[in-house]
């Protein structure tokens, strides 16, 4: 029976026991009420066996649902130990990625490095690379060509050919190789030394008599004798050039011939500074000499010298004899201003040379790195299988710090030296004009004024 009629009958049998409650008692009215009373009870007897039933199976879905969790609760630590294992394998295998990665990189490079070395081999060996085989094999066959080349390279043989002199004239005569690292060639007053000009053609480089190529066949030659080594005839070999300063500054670029420039300038500067310096000392030595002098000096042959030297200790003295100053303060004050007036002649060019000491090693580094910038663009374009290429790029990069330093030591070295014989003069010079401050001020109150003392050392 559905729950709401049950509890609807309930409710109109209690509203009815009520409402019947409210009239006499009669026995019919008691026996209705009886009625009603036991159909209360079996209603109430109902409910609670409905509701034993619902508690029942309430507790036994929450055991089926107990029941349930703990399945799931197994199925996902199941399935957190797969994903475990699963994550396991997978490192695993992106190890053994990595260590396929590396081994394939390494076959690469071993390719790599074999191929390079059967090229070489084969260029060294005048021996044809197979093309075909495999380079496992193709190196068993450059094993076998290299055991045949060093029983080569022990003997000395002489064939027919012909090689080419200096001027590219081509003669016909015979060549003596000495394995595969000399050969000299054999025609008379042609004979001489060998080198490579590539594809298998020789040209003769040094002269020889053929009396001298014979004996080193028969083995009777004595003395040393020159010879051209080299790894092979099919790669031509280029004799080193004597270049010039010019040469030099020309393959430098721009820069060079900048630093170049500042050499010459830095040279002029030194000259002319050494030349001031050395005219300096020697206007300013009688001078010198005089006030230097053990005995004390007087002050008209001071006077009288000053009058004569053109120097700078000279236009100081002067200074001194025509100023109005008496005391000591005054006269110290007119020589240091004296003495500044000509420091800058002094020091002419000293600031100058300094400068492009510091600023030469600069522009070398400047063009090295612009060279350095050009080369490579050329390994770019061209790779780098032509070493020769490349050294001749970097020695031309190189040659504007070779300059720089070329200029910039001497520099230094000349402005120092510059620099310390001008501090020397300077030094004498002030010692010299202390000294006739010296004895103007003592001989202030004694002598007539400065200027009578001139004019009378002058007159």
């Amino acid at each position: 029976m559905p729950k709401s009629i049950t509890l609807y009958k309930f409710v109109l049998a209690a509203l009815l026991l009520c409402f019947v409650g409210t009239f006499p008692r009669t026995a019919e009215a008691q026996e209705s009420q009886e009625l009603m009373e036991r159909a209360y009870q079996r209603e109430v007897a109902y409910l609670n066996a409905e509701r034993t039933r619902l508690s029942a199976r309430l507790a036994e879905l929450d055991s089926e649902q107990t029941v349930a969790l703990g399945k799931l609760a197994t199925e996902v630590a199941e399935l957190d130990r797969q994903l475990s294992q699963k994550s396991l394998e997978r490192e695993t295998l992106q190890d053994k990625l990595a260590d396929l990665e590396r081994t394939s990189m390494t076959s690469e490079a071993n390719t790599a490095v074999l191929q390079s070395t059967l090229t070489q081999g084969a260029e060294s060996l005048n021996w044809t690379l197979p093309t075909q085989e495999s380079a496992a094999v193709s190196f068993g066959s450059l094993v076998e060509a290299t055991l045949g080349a060093l029983d080569t390279e022990r003997s000395v043989s002489v064939s027919s050919g012909a090689f080419f002199l200096e001027d590219g004239s081509q003669i016909e005569g015979e060549i003596v190789r000495f394995g595969r690292v000399a050969s000299y060639g054999l025609a008379g007053e042609n004979s001489g030394v060998l080198r490579p000009v590539g594809e298998g053609a020789l040209q003769r480089t040094i002269p020889l008599s053929s009396g001298e190529v014979q004996a080193l066949v028969d083995g009777t030659a004595k003395g040393v004798l020159p010879a051209f080594l080299y790894e092979g005839e099919l790669k031509g070999v280029t004799l080193p050039s004597d270049r010039g300063a010019l040469q030099v500054i020309q393959d430098g670029g721009e820069v060079a011939w900048v630093i170049a420039f500042l050499g010459l300038a830095a040279l002029v500067m030194v000259v002319g500074r050494a030349a001031i310096l050395g005219i300096e000392n020697r206007r300013s030595k009688a001078l010198l000499s005089i006030l230097s002098s053990k005995e004390s000096p007087t002050l008209e042959a001071i006077a009288a010298e000053s009058h004569r030297s053109t120097g700078a200790l000279g236009e100081v003295c002067r200074g001194l004899f025509g100023g109005d100053a008496t005391n000591r303060d005054a006269l110290f004050d007119r020589a240091t201003e004296k003495l500044l007036a000509e420091q800058p002649r002094m020091e002419r060019f000293g600031t100058a040379l300094f400068v492009i000491a510091a600023v030469a090693p600069l522009l070398g580094l400047l063009g090295t790195v612009t060279g350095m910038i050009g080369t490579f663009e050329v390994i770019t374009e061209h790779g780098t299988g032509d070493p020769q290429l490349l050294s001749g790029g970097i020695s031309v990069a190189l040659i504007t710090t070779q300059l720089g330093l070329i200029v910039a030591i001497p520099t230094v070295l000349a402005g120092q030296w510059t620099r310390s014989r001008c501090s020397s003069l300077m030094g004498e010079l002030e010692l010299g004009a202390l000294t006739l401050v010296n004895l103007l001020a003592n001989e202030a109150d004694k002598q007539p004024p400065a200027e009578a003392i001139l004019e009378k050392a002058v007159g």
